[in-house]
This record gives structure tokens, sequence and C-alpha cells, in this order.
């Protein structure tokens, strides 16, 4: 059976992939940072530059040389586009071009300790933009060009001479992009979630590593879900505790949940989900912006396709009871022959050959294995040109009328063949349990009892 997942207006370029915990990165304010090397080589043929993230300051009261660097390029010489804490309630955003010239933007009244902001920087090679929480709040002209390609985009340290800022607080979300964001889209960075697969995103760091809080020591790659896109390396972060850590993070995403068959494969814009456990799902909203579902699927119970036999002659087929259907089938060819009637739990099949039932139940639908049956209709009485003795044995028989080196195969009374051996005076039967069994001579079939 295929369900499709039904979501919120029409899903585009949907990414799927087992969904970790919503975190973000904790900075202890003192060595911790995060360093992405060469970054700006993506910037240099750029007509324009955009970086996003949502933060959590904690510093009540910035000053030189305890500013906080949040993210952003910055060699002082010849390229600087960052972020940064100036006082307690003031973001400087600069940017640097290859000619040393800086534009400043002074965002003020823009933070807020101890809660989530979201800001943006943009610069289109004319204006140098500053966003907080979706709204423009300063631009000032800013012209030149990028062309230094080996600078480090930094997350948590800006380097200022001899003196670092360090960042005392949590970043989530993190993107770089090799264009110029219009309002539009800025707004939605704000209000949703962002899919990797967007054009022109350079960075994109979710931050979802590890347990919040957690145990996460060897954790110290920042994966970039750009696809192709370079890592980030933490750098001096504890990897234990509430700080310098993996921690929680937004929560810019809804939930839903759905059911699947075991076996079932679904397909939500061609992206397969195949198992039980928590994906990531993309669509757009109304408003053109991309969103996020943490699609939680949970596997139905699983169908019990264990087979009872009833060790009579012929045997008696049997499945688990409570099922909302069964229907036994001939095997044939590599598929499969209704047979007719044949509808309930138990089965008693009236010739040689391979059998399966196929069984329902609560919207899920599984078949057995193919088993073979044999030994129906045996007559003995034709088979007086071999003769196995005795019978009932319990460790030896002997064949009469049968050459040394002939094939000899033993099937339990299910038509399973559990040995073979080449006839080579008598059959050993010390290995077999006491029950029926039947023993294949070339086109004979001669029914066994083990004692």
């Amino acid at each position: 059976m295929k369900r499709t997942l039904l979501l919120p207006f029409f899903a585009i370029a949907s990414i799927l992939s087992f969904g970790q915990s919503q975190n973000a990165l904790d900075f202890d304010g003192t060595d911790d940072y995060v360093s992405v090397p060469n970054a700006s080589g993506s910037l240099t043929s750029a007509t324009g530059i955009s970086m996003s993230c949502w933060v959590y300051l904690t510093n009540t009261a910035p000053s030189f040389p305890n500013f906080d660097h949040i993210i952003g390029f910055r060699n002082e010489s010849n390229f600087d586009f960052y972020m940064l804490q100036l006082s307690s309630t003031n973001i400087e955003a600069r940017f640097r071009n290859s000619s040393g010239t800086t534009y400043d933007v002074l965002a003020t009244n823009v933070v807020t300790t101890n809660s989530w902001q979201h800001y943006v920087m943009t610069w289109n090679g004319i204006k140098l933009k500053f966003f907080h929480n979706g709204v423009m709040v300063g631009s000032v002209t800013a012209v030149g060009s990028i062309t230094n390609a080996n600078v480090p985009f930094q997350i948590g340290r800006g380097d200022f001479g001899t003196t670092n800022y360090m960042l005392n607080g949590k970043v989530d979300e993190v993107t770089l992009w090799s264009k110029a964001l219009g309002n539009a889209e800025i707004a939605c960075l704000h209000a949703n979630a962002l899919n990797p697969d967007t054009a022109d995103l350079e960075l994109y760091f979710k931050c979802n590593e590890g347990i919040a809080a957690g145990t996460n020591t060897g954790l110290t790659v920042l994966p970039n879900s750009v696809a192709a896109g370079t890592n980030g390396t933490l750098n001096y972060f504890s990897l234990s505790g509430a700080s310098s850590n993996w921690v929680a993070g937004i929560t810019n995403y809804t939930t839903d949940s759905m059911e699947m068959c075991r076996g079932e494969i679904d397909s939500i814009n061609g992206v397969f989900i195949d198992t039980a456990g928590i994906y990531e799902v993309y669509y757009s909203t109304a408003d053109g912006c991309d969103s996020l579902v943490l699609l939680e699927v949970q596997e139905k119970d699983t169908i019990d396709l264990t087979i009872i036999v009833t060790l009579s002659v012929p045997p008696t087929f049997g499945m688990v009871s409570g099922y909302d259907s069964y229907q036994w089938l001939q095997c044939q060819g590599g598929g499969y022959q209704i047979i007719q009637g044949a509808n309930n739990q138990d089965f008693a099949p009236s010739e040689n050959g391979e059998y399966a039932c196929a069984i329902e139940n609560d919207g899920c639908r599984d078949t057995t294995d193919c088993f073979p049956v044999m030994g129906i209709g045996i007559n003995e009485s034709d088979q007086d040109d071999i003769v196995l003795f005795p019978n009932p044995a319990t460790e030896i028989v002997y064949l009469e009328g049968v050459s040394s080196g002939t094939r000899v195969e033993i099937y339990s009374i299910d038509g399973r063949m559990i040995d073979h051996q080449e006839y080579k005076g008598a059959i050993d039967l010390r290995d077999l349990s006491s029950g029926n069994y039947f023993i294949k001579v070339q086109e004979h079939t001669i029914r066994l009892l083990k004692l």
C-alpha cells in the first residue's frame, strides 16, 4: 500500500532526512569559536552578499576588549563582513571592500539579552543593510568589490589585531549567501526554516548535532547542509554540560505524524520514506516561504508470518489468528495464483507444490515466503522397486534397489528439505528429531517414521 502525506499548501523540492534534535551551539565567551576556511572564495564573483543567524546574547555590558563577535569575516585589511555586539543594545554591521574602505551600519536598540533575536546583513553592491527580526533597521551606501578568496568565515570569534572578540551566548540557523536577499526573503527567514537547496546559498549551519547539554565529546564538525558545501570546525568547546556545547535551539518548525506498514515505501515529491523515524520535510507556504515539518513516521504492528504446521499426512498449514483477512496462494513462476475459496486461517493443500499466504490487517498487507509441500498422494504400493527398511527406524535405514552414490534427499512433513547425502549403503538418521519425514530417491518419495 502506498500513502501520500498531505501537507498544507504545495510541497516543493522536498528534502527528507532522518531528523536530529533541533539544537544550537553555546559559546562560553572565552575561547569557543567555529571556523570555515577560505569561505570568502564563494563570494569573489558575487554581485551581493547576505548572512543571517539566530543569536541568544548574554553579555549585558560589552566594552573593549569584550565586544561579542557573532558571525562573519574579518581580516582588518581587504575583507570584512561581520556582525558585532557593540553595547547592551547596539549591533555593528561592517563591510570592508578589497581597497580597505569600511562601511558601517550601527543598529541601535536591537539587542535583548537572554532571548533569541534574528539578524540579517546584506550588501547588494550599492547598499549595506541590517535587519532585526525581519525588519530593516539601518542602511548605508557601500561600494567596492571582494577579491580575497582566503578569508575564513567565523562564528563566535572576530580578530582585531592581537585581540579576539569572543561570543558569550548561543547561535542557531547560520546562513551565508552569494547574493543580496530581498525584503520578502528576509521575512521568510525570520518566520520559517530554510530549504538547503535554495539557489545561491553557500553555507547553512542548522547546528542540530549532538544531544542538548549532553556529553558530545568528539562532535567537532558543524555540518553544512548545502550539498558539497564546506563544513565548519568547532574549536575549544568542552562539549559537555549546559555551556560550551550543543544545547537546545530555536523552534522554527511544526510537527506531524503518520503510520506506515512494514515494507511500505511512501513518497513525498519523489523522496522515499521506507522506515520508521523522524524526517525533515520542507514545503512551500502560501506566501512563498520555505517551511519545515518534522514528520514522525511510525510503523504499524507487524503482521506475524509464522506458519503453523499440523503434523498430519497430508499436513495442514495455519496462520496466527485475529487478522482481517487471509488468502492462500499457489506460487508459480515467480508469481502467485489465487486459490479460490482458500480464505480461512487454516489450509490443507490437495496437491504437491509451493504455497504462500497473504494476510491483510489494519490497511497493511504482507505475504509469507513460498514453502514447498510434497508427499501428497503417495502410494507406497507403487514403489516396490525401491524398499526402505527398517521403517519405523531409530538411527540407520537402508535402501534396496538403489545404487551407491545415488542422491538421497530428506524432507520434513511440511516439505522443507533438511538434509541430502550420497547413498553409501545406509542413511544416517541420528541428527534427526523424532517424527514423520519423506525420503526422496530419484522419482520416488517414501514416507519414514523416525523414532
